[in-house]
C-alpha cells in the first residue's frame, strides 16, 4: 500500500512541500492515508492539508504538485497516458462563456453562479479567445482604484492585460493524449486547458479532470 510519505520522496528540491501557515484551512488528510484517497481528495479540493501524528497541521498538498509529480514520474501515469481526451470522455462538456463584447462583470457573475474557476470569452463567430478566472478578481482592490476593469469589455480587459493573459488561452484538441495534457500543464502552470476541435469550443480539462481520470 503506497504512502503518502512515499510520494514526499518523489519530490525533489524543486517541487518539495512548503510548510503551511495556520490560516486558510482546507480539505485535511493524515500523512499515513494512501496514494489513492490522497488523489480522491484532490479531485476536488484544490488543495490538502496534512497532519502528522499528533494531529498537527505539518505540510499541504496542491493539485499541481500532483501533476508536476506525474510529469516527473512518467511511469505512475501508465498506459492510460497514451490515451486520447475522446477516449478518455475527459473534459468533453458544455463550456460556461461569455462574449467578447460582454463586460467583465458578467464574466465574474457567471464563475459565482456556476462555482467554476474560470468561464471562457468568445468571439461573434463562437471562437476561442481568451478567458477570465475567478483569481483575477483580485486586480479589484478595496479601493477601488481598478473597479473600472469590471465595467470594460472582455474584450478590451483581454488586450490590456498583455501577456498575463493569453489570447487565445492553452488549448489542445480531443485527440491530444492525458501524458500531453500533463506535460503543457506543468510546462505553463496553469490549471485548465481549452479543448479546441477545428476552430469550435468543445470543452475545458482541469486540474482535477486529470487527476480524476488516473483513480
Amino acid at each position: 500500500d503506497n504512502r503518502i510519505e512515499e510520494l514526499f520522496r518523489l519530490y525533489d528540491e524543486s517541487t518539495s512541500i512548503a510548510n503551511f501557515s495556520k490560516r486558510n484551512p482546507f480539505k485535511t488528510i493524515t500523512a499515513n492515508c494512501s496514494i489513492y484517497e490522497l488523489f480522491e481528495a484532490l479531485v476536488i479540493h484544490h488543495r490538502v492539508s496534512v497532519l502528522d501524528k499528533q494531529g498537527k497541521l505539518q505540510n499541504y498538498i496542491t493539485q499541481s504538485d500532483l501533476i508536476k509529480m506525474l510529469y516527473k514520474n512518467r511511469d505512475l501515469v501508465g498506459p492510460v497516458g497514451n490515451k486520447t481526451l475522446n477516449e478518455l470522455h475527459l473534459g468533453l462538456k458544455d463550456v460556461v462563456k461569455v462574449n467578447d463584447h460582454h463586460l467583465v462583470i458578467e464574466a465574474f457573475k457567471q464563475i459565482a453562479i456556476n462555482g467554476i474557476s474560470a468561464v471562457a470569452v468568445i468571439d461573434k463567430d463562437g471562437k476561442l479567445v481568451g478567458d477570465i478566472a475567478a483569481h483575477d478578481i483580485r486586480e479589484i482592490n478595496p479601493e477601488g482604484d481598478m473597479i473600472d476593469k469590471i465595467l470594460t469589455t472582455t474584450k478590451d480587459y483581454i488586450l490590456r492585460s498583455n501577456e498575463r493573459k493569453r489570447s487565445p488561452p492553452l488549448s489542445v484538441n480531443s485527440s491530444s493524449t492525458l501524458s500531453e495534457v500533463i506535460t503543457i500543464l506543468e510546462k505553463n502552470h496553469t490549471h485548465r486547458l481549452w479543448i479546441v476541435d477545428d476552430g469550435n469550443l468543445r470543452g475545458v480539462v482541469s486540474l482535477g479532470d486529470v487527476l480524476k481520470s488516473l483513480l
